[in-house]
């Protein structure tokens, strides 16, 4: 059996036999099977942190990436909040750039919990 692995943000434009996607939505709901349940969390080091309320959020920027739009809004909604309320900060392509930004204390980071 051959299988192609495609990582796009882009709906496919050929058939397939599996699709695994988290950001299409199924005609049918016999169509999905969760194979994953992503939990987002805020992170920033503890100086910044620790015994702090969710009022952090609104004075430390929050760094976004871009491969993966979904996840300052999706954690937002979760939070009951909108981009209005926090701080906006810098934004990196990928998730291996922020972590220096966040060890260093400039900002917070809403990402994937680690299992």
């Amino acid at each position: 059996m051959i299988v192609d692995v495609i990582s796009s943000l882009s709906p496919p434009t050929s058939s397939y036999d599996i699709l695994i996607t988290r950001d299409l939505m199924m005609v049918e709901p016999a169509d999905g099977w969760e194979i994953y349940n992503e939990q987002l969390v805020c992170v920033g080091t503890p100086t910044h942190v620790d015994g702090k309320s969710l009022s952090i959020v609104r004075s430390m920027p929050i760094l976004n990436i871009t491969s993966r739009p979904d996840i300052l809004p999706t954690w937002l909604r979760a939070m009951n909040m909108k981009s209005q309320d926090i701080r906006s900060g810098a934004r990196y392509d990928h998730n291996y750039l922020a972590p220096p930004e966040v060890i260093t204390g400039k900002c917070l980071w809403p990402r994937q919990k680690s299992p």
